[in-house]
């Protein structure tokens, strides 16, 4: 019944952003889709061939599978963790984002990252880190760790298989600073952002200082994994939120008394929607400060 609630929570939260966003491509968008046409793409876009593969042009597509992803993640923290889970995810930037742009990668092994938190069978391991690794290079890290098995980390063979899309960087086509050079324009454009906590911190809700209450060595590696991509691209949340489906296991242990979850999620609700980085995706275009 837990997954069935954890569901019926992801409706209400892909409703929810559907509602406040307006459906955007961004600069990693036009990627997937020049990959969906047969189109060759630079480093570390190719890949990332699943999504592009399985929904080639088809826009509709992009945005149901982005609607049955959200539900799946929701569904699948509720089955691991228990309904709060779900609820705690429901006002998440990882799910804001992806909801705004659906023409993105990282829902299929988000969802498959979250189901695979109960799953214990090395054969099953290595499938769901071969189809999560063919997704987004990184995605079976992040299911070896909230397994903490090995055996996932046979999946980062799989985006090899998208060198078949690979070019070269060709500086008169790609114009993007962050394709480029992206430690140097990372450490220009984000001076303001590392000591901000309205943006590396407060997109967590009240998950992560719940989580720390619990901490050991494999959320602090999550937390780290998490955060090591915002060097080198110009997105935070997004990014370092990757480790939500870990560090959400360790904010339920954290010693509160059951009555205070209620409240808990309100506020991890009210912080969340409130942290600079989401609001700056609502429509009326909030500045990021």
């Amino acid at each position: 019944m837990n997954a069935l609630y954890g569901a019926l929570i992801g409706v209400a939260s892909w409703i929810l952003w559907s509602i406040q966003y307006e459906k955007q491509m961004f600069p990693d968008s036009y990627q997937y889709v020049a990959m969906a046409r047969g189109e060759r793409v630079v480093t570390p876009f190719w890949g990332r061939w699943l999504a592009p593969v399985l929904f080639r042009q088809r826009g509709y597509v992009w945005e149901a599978a982005t609607f049955v992803c959200v539900v799946a993640m929701h569904a699948g923290l509720a089955y691991a963790y228990g309904v709060w889970a779900a609820w705690l995810l429901l006002p998440s930037h990882l799910i804001a984002w992806n909801v705004r742009c659906p023409i993105g990668v990282d829902l299929i092994p988000l969802a498959i990252l979250c189901w695979s938190l109960t799953v214990r069978d090395p054969l099953a391991l290595v499938t769901l880190g071969l189809v999560a690794g063919a997704g987004k290079q990184h995605a079976p890290l992040f299911i070896a760790l909230a397994t903490w098995s090995p055996w996932p980390l046979v999946g980062l063979v799989a985006p090899l298989v998208g060198w078949r899309w690979r070019r070269k960087l060709d500086p008169e086509v790609d114009k993007n600073p962050w394709l480029l050079s992206p430690l140097q324009t990372t450490l220009a454009a984000k001076r303001g952002h590392w000591t901000n906590p309205r943006i590396m911190i407060f997109p967590w809700g009240l998950v992560l200082p719940l989580a720390l209450a619990t901490w050991d060595v494999r959320l602090l590696a999550a937390l780290a994994l998490g955060y090591a991509p915002l060097f080198l691209a110009s997105d935070n949340a997004r990014l370092y939120l990757w480790a939500f489906p870990i560090a959400v296991g360790y904010a339920l242990n954290a010693p509160i008394n059951d009555a205070w979850w209620a409240a808990i999620v309100l506020g991890n609700f009210t912080l969340s929607v409130y942290a600079s980085e989401v609001r700056t995706y609502t429509k009326g275009g909030l500045t990021l400060v």
